[in-house]
């Protein structure tokens, strides 16, 4: 995918590859500064994507977010003339870490907080991530991350109920999802997409109680399906993670 638009900081060729690694695919973004020149997912062939983008683009430095059993694999890849940064919760963050056990804490959540940090200073922020899992991250007006919620999304919740039933059938979430299912298919696309949208909505509503006005912040996955749906949401950034990651090689050289 290409974005257009001049770098916000950086030389031009000032080429950073970020590295999202989960357990079954990998995202990877090539950055010239802050311009987002690319970003491809493989679930396979991860060597060959790899060598071709440092053949063709003169990386300067490269960063890291990854399932632990990932690391080792992702580094070799890069070799050892780049610098590496594996993001961890001692990397360099533009906020503090309150989460009790941040030892276990989703690399991906760090950086799609810090990807919306720097995009809004000094507010209250929900980001929530609409992937295979639905993560809900709380960040108050201090700048202290507190964490959040995780729960199924809405593939998972589809296949579990095909998993965990006699006769329930596997559906596609599909593009429609009426509220009022006419078919048992329909009905179980309206309880997992409705579900989810109910979800989000009363997060937001409940921790705005607590905490004042503050930005919703969709991104992952089924973010551009989900937003349309929602009574109320500030911004959906489909790439937030990566964007926070090449952020984070500013402040983690």
């Amino acid at each position: 995918m290409e974005r257009d638009g001049r770098a916000l900081h950086g030389a031009e060729g000032d080429y950073r590859l970020v590295v999202d690694a989960g357990n079954s695919s990998t995202k990877l973004g090539i950055y010239a500064g802050r311009r987002q020149v690319l970003t491809t997912r493989c679930t396979e062939g991860l060597a060959d994507r790899v060598e071709r983008l440092l053949a063709e683009y003169p990386v300067a430095r490269a960063i890291i977010s990854s399932v632990a059993q990932r690391e080792e694999e992702l580094r070799a890849l890069l070799g050892a003339s780049i610098p590496v940064h594996v993001l961890s919760h001692r990397s360099t963050l533009p906020f503090r870490v309150g989460y009790s056990t941040p030892e276990t804490l989703g690399r991906d959540r760090l950086a799609a907080m810090a990807g919306a940090a720097f995009e809004f200073e000094a507010c209250p922020l929900l980001v929530v991530d609409l992937g295979t899992a639905i993560t809900y991250d709380f960040l108050d007006a201090a700048g202290v991350y507190h964490g959040g919620a995780i729960s199924p999304g809405i593939g998972l919740r589809l296949a579990s109920l095909h998993e965990h039933t006699a006769r329930l059938p596997l559906v596609e979430r599909g593009e429609d999802s009426p509220l009022v299912g006419g078919s048992t298919a329909d009905c179980l696309r309206s309880g997992a997409v409705w579900g989810v949208v109910a979800e989000v909505e009363f997060y937001h509503r409940k921790l705005a109680e607590q905490h004042g006005e503050l930005k919703l912040i969709l991104c992952g996955g089924d973010a551009d399906f989900l937003h349309r749906r929602l009574f109320y949401c500030n911004f959906v950034r489909p790439n937030l993670v990566l964007d926070g990651l090449n952020r984070l090689t500013e402040c983690n050289a």
